[in-house]
């Protein structure tokens, strides 16, 4: 039978979590807090070595991949823990979602060689994989700040100078939905470098609106986290999670290609240009609320009446609207 036990105040590692538009400082910020959290930083760096651009400010060591498959993440995330960083910076995590390689790109391929077209049988493929990736972020022996890009909306508001302006505002992360939940600390920056914490464990800083958050933030951070009773670290050295038991074994090569076949009669994958119709139709279908009426009136109403999964399964239907796009 189950026991409970008396629940105590225990150290632990930091998982915070940034999104925001471009231009907002996520990687400047990430970097910065990251050096109020310990001496030794690493960064995995998918944004084409933006993360170098500040090596001269901070020190740090950097992985850049170029597959952005979620087995390339767990494998750096795995060997940063190994070799025995204080802080991993992850810029960015969005890539593992909608990059390539990422979950999304791998459902297509998925799709594409099964017969039915259907995405939601690929799903059960990707999702473990998915999932074990943020695991393997969830139960490493370091800090680790993510960085993620934002959905963006433009608004009119009204400026300092009393005349209306045009702001970019960052929405949701640019990961799978509830993405934030996994995080000990989750907040947004927008263009002016100022985060606004929307989830945090700690009470002192929920809700709270931080100016310029740097190496001071990070410090104050860690003094939080160091509250309560040792760490206690595993003797042996850290393995990512186990993949998921009963679903088949992933390679960085993606896990649409286990699947290949001679067959001419199999499905063939759609072409580029019905992939890429597809893959913009998604994130305005994923989208639609929150973008501008005037985008919205430009899409035909039909089209609503078709989710991507449909719209997967039909190449000239796609075909037809890419001009849209």
């Amino acid at each position: 039978m189950p026991t409970f036990t008396r629940a105590t105040k225990r150290q632990a590692k930091l998982r915070m979590g940034l999104s925001g538009p471009s231009g907002a400082g996520k990687t400047w910020t990430a970097l910065a807090i990251a050096s109020g959290l310990g001496e030794r930083i690493a960064v995995i760096d998918t944004e084409r070595k933006t993360a170098s651009l500040y090596s001269d400010v901070f020190t740090f060591d950097v992985l850049e991949l170029s597959s952005f498959h979620p087995q390339q993440y767990i494998d750096a995330i795995t060997a940063a823990a190994a070799a025995g960083y204080d802080v991993l910076v992850i810029d960015s995590l969005s890539h593992a979602w909608m990059g390539k390689d990422g979950a999304l790109e791998l459902v297509d391929r998925a799709a594409a060689q099964d017969k039915s077209g259907n995405t939601f049988s690929a799903w059960r493929h990707v999702t473990p994989l998915q999932t074990r990736m943020v695991d393997t972020i969830l139960s490493a022996p370091l800090h680790v700040i993510a960085t993620m890009r934002a959905k963006l909306e433009r608004v009119m508001e009204r400026g300092a100078s009393g005349r209306n302006e045009v702001r970019t505002v960052g929405l949701a992360p640019v990961q799978r939905d509830g993405i934030e939940y996994e995080f000990t600390i989750f907040g947004e920056l927008d263009e002016s470098h100022t985060l606004a914490i929307s989830k945090s464990r700690f009470s002192q800083f929920a809700n709270q609106t931080i100016a310029l958050p740097g190496v001071a933030f990070g410090t104050a951070l860690l003094t939080c986290l160091n509250a309560g009773a040792p760490l206690v670290m595993p003797e042996r050295g850290y393995e990512a999670p186990p993949a998921t038991n009963g679903q088949p074994s992933t390679t960085s090569k993606g896990t649409a290609e286990q699947h290949t076949t001679d067959d001419p009669g199999a499905k063939q994958p759609p072409s580029p240009l019905a992939s890429e119709s597809l893959r913009r139709y998604r994130m305005l279908y994923q989208e639609h609320k929150h973008l501008p009426p005037a985008i919205l009136d430009s899409i035909p109403r039909r089209l609503w009446d078709f989710s991507w999964q449909d719209l997967s399964q039909s190449t000239d239907r796609l075909e037809a609207i890419a001009p849209q796009y």
